[in-house]
């Protein structure tokens, strides 16, 4: 089986912090060079082993709650007209609303050139109860088991999982929010709707990581998290529901209702899912969490 580490870094230029001297230049290039040779390594990691460890660390998340906030990275503003318009008085206003930045910590089982190789590891690892979602990152299939919502908790992970001789490596599904501007009456109640209308799905994917987590840790049953679930789709159905009315033809908007319905039709699949077992439910759970994420970050980068 083909494997590909890819070392762990953020998007974007290396910055100095505050109080760094000319003379650390040594040893950033020092930091490079290693992850570089890190790129460079090719390993293998046995069906056998991810039983082990996703028995050990998938079926009992080590993190009941997550401390980390994302704090969104800038992008630039939307500079052309108002990509709907909500306003029905006199009194109209011009608001700033953003889609969230999104960072999903991934825990990633392998990367494979074809997605045949993919695909069988994923079905091993389903059958353990990860999620096994297959991503296609520019012709490269990663092999995805679970993500987490800080750098912290799956730093703690994948740390443990290889002081056990259980190898794998982080993948970060990530993007930079976007902001746009709405005209609305100048209400504030219409206001607040319409930026909760573009948090939504940030918000719900977010909840469906804490969910996977908490599904395993307190051993709920599928018909248990079926209601959660069907309380998570129905927050999300209300609050984006002031976009869903908009019947203007703009790319944009209807790029964020398409991305939407994903998300709609991803929780419709988890709360049609009653008579599975725990195990087959709880790698349902992990895999639709990680398309989500897969999803949003997507949007934002096509926006």
């Amino acid at each position: 089986m083909e494997y590909r580490r890819t070392p762990y870094r953020r998007r974007g230029k290396l910055r100095r912090t505050r109080g760094t001297k000319k003379g650390d230049s040594a040893s950033l290039g020092g930091v490079i060079i290693i992850l570089l040779l890190i790129a460079a390594a090719v390993y293998l990691i046995s069906a056998s082993a991810a039983g082990t460890w996703l028995a050990k660390e998938v079926f009992a998340p080590l993190f009941a709650s997550f401390g980390g906030k994302i704090s969104p990275t800038d992008s630039p503003t939307y500079s052309g007209d108002s990509i709907f318009t909500l306003a029905n008085s006199g009194s109209r206003t011009d608001i700033t609303v953003e889609l969230p930045a999104i960072s999903c910590y991934a825990l990633q089982m392998g990367v494979f050139s074809t997605q045949e190789n993919a695909s069988e590891i994923a079905n091993t690892i389903k059958a353990q109860g990860a999620g096994g979602y297959v991503y296609n990152e520019g012709g490269m299939f990663r092999v995805l088991a679970m993500g987490y919502a800080d750098e912290t908790s799956a730093k703690s992970v994948r740390d443990r999982l290889r002081s056990t001789g259980n190898d794998c490596a982080l993948h970060i599904i990530e993007a930079d929010k976007r902001t746009f501007i709405v005209t609305t009456d100048s209400s504030s109640e219409q206001e607040a709707a319409v930026r909760a209308a573009f948090s939504a799905m940030y918000n719900a994917q977010k909840q469906l990581i804490d969910f996977a987590i908490a599904f395993d840790k307190e051993n709920m049953t599928p018909t248990a998290a079926i209601d959660k679930v069907r309380d998570m789709k129905e927050e999300l159905v209300r609050d984006f529901s002031i976009l869903t009315e908009q019947t203007a033809a703009n790319d944009t908007l209807n790029k964020i209702i398409t991305c939407y319905n994903v998300f709609i039709d991803t929780l419709n699949e988890l709360e049609q899912a009653d008579g599975q077992t725990n195990t087959a439910y709880s790698s349902l759970i992990k895999y639709s969490q990680l398309k989500l994420a897969v999803e949003y970050s997507s949007l934002l980068k096509t926006l």
